[in-house]
């Protein structure tokens, strides 16, 4: 049995593997080579630094990829398996179908532990830092500087731009270093507030070291000046209250964060009494996905195996065929409850995990008939 094992092993390793080729092809089309071309054609980016913002979002395209490539290397080899009679065979010889699919779940597990570590460790950290050069390569382009930019509720007036040379994040506190704030009043500048450092105290508020406060249209002995040791927070009309990781984060979307960098999110916002399951479903939900998705590679298994057994004498091109449907089913469902996930209808867990439990019931029940 060792043998076989190996044998159905190696085979579905070789189709992964040509499987991942596949997608990873097709999603980079779909969506990165756009974003690639507009890039150097719209706002003038150079082609290396381009190039190097798409390469950062090769990571999170593979855990989308794997569970993928699971499923049509899986299809392919058991297809194949059928048209040459070798499950014929093994059935003959006393061997059960599930299990001819041990094997394929052991391969499966691997895989899905593989999604694991890219999704929660290498994939945020590429996508921040792509998000990151693409933010300062379009900047650039634009002879803009600003790191954040404050509107009010109806997105017209800009309160605030904030601009900092380095900002530093961790679970115990925040650094940003060698800040500039402007504050604007009725559209004009109203204030302009320098720090060599501040940090984010109590969760709540920034609190600048050295620097300067200067009001605006007023005059220069107006200005505030601060010793080099000294510390100082601002009036509580301009005080700067905006959490530490939506200045790192400016497109505030969870791809480009970890799991521990989420979780603390969630907390930031929750302190700034933004608790509700509304405000907090998109962030709960993209944590409970960063578990749930690489799963669908051992749901994908579970339904390619007897998909695959039950087509015969087909080409690889079926087999592809019904790769696509099979995905296009389970990513459907993915996005439909993931939409009342984010919106707080249901609860983030139920809606991460429904799409492999559905897939999950559905593959069992496959494979149980086909072991018939």
């Amino acid at each position: 049995m060792k043998i076989l094992d190996r044998y159905i092993a190696s085979s579905i390793a070789a189709a992964f593997l040509s499987g991942v080729m596949v997608f990873m092809v097709l999603l980079c089309a779909i969506d990165l080579f756009k974003g690639f071309i507009e890039l150097v054609t719209k706002y003038g980016v150079e082609p290396g630094v381009a190039f190097s913002i798409f390469a950062y979002k090769i990571p999170g395209m593979l855990v989308f990829a794997f569970p993928m490539a699971v499923l049509l290397g899986i299809l392919l080899v058991f297809s194949r398996m059928s048209a040459e009679s070798e499950m014929v065979a093994m059935r003959a010889g006393g061997v059960s179908f599930v299990r001819i699919t041990i094997p394929v779940m052991i391969f499966s597990l691997l895989i899905t532990g593989l999604t694991f570590i890219i999704s929660n460790y290498y994939a945020p950290y590429a996508s921040k830092c792509s998000e990151e050069l693409r933010l300062v390569a379009l900047k650039q382009a634009k002879g803009e500087s600003h790191l954040y930019l404050q509107k009010d509720r109806d997105n017209k007036n800009i309160l605030y731009t904030l601009q900092t040379g380095r900002l530093d994040v961790s679970d115990t506190g925040a650094v940003m270093h060698d800040v500039s704030v402007l504050y604007f009043k009725n559209g004009a500048p109203d204030l302009l507030v320098y720090a060599p450092r501040a940090e984010w105290v109590e969760r709540r508020y920034w609190k600048f070291y050295g620097g300067y406060v200067k009001p605006l249209g007023r005059d220069a002995a107006e200005i505030s000046m601060q010793g080099k040791d000294s510390s100082f927070t601002l009036e509580l009309g301009y005080q700067l209250t905006v959490s530490p990781i939506l200045l790192k984060n400016d497109t505030k979307d969870p791809a480009d964060l970890t799991s521990d960098d989420i979780r603390l999110q969630v907390r930031e916002m929750i302190a700034a009494g933004k608790g509700t399951p509304h405000d907090l479903g998109q962030w709960l939900t993209r944590l409970d996905q960063r578990f749930s998705t690489p799963f669908a590679c051992l749901v994908f298994a579970l339904i390619g195996a007897p998909l695959g057994l039950r087509h015969h004498r087909t080409s690889s091109a079926v087999g592809f065929g019904i790769s696509l449907l099979v995905i296009f089913a389970f990513y459907f469902v993915n996005v439909y409850v993931t939409s009342f996930g984010d919106n707080g209808t249901i609860p983030p867990a139920v809606s991460a995990w429904t799409p492999n439990v559905l897939g999950a019931i559905l593959g069992i029940f496959l494979l149980l008939r086909a072991n018939r």
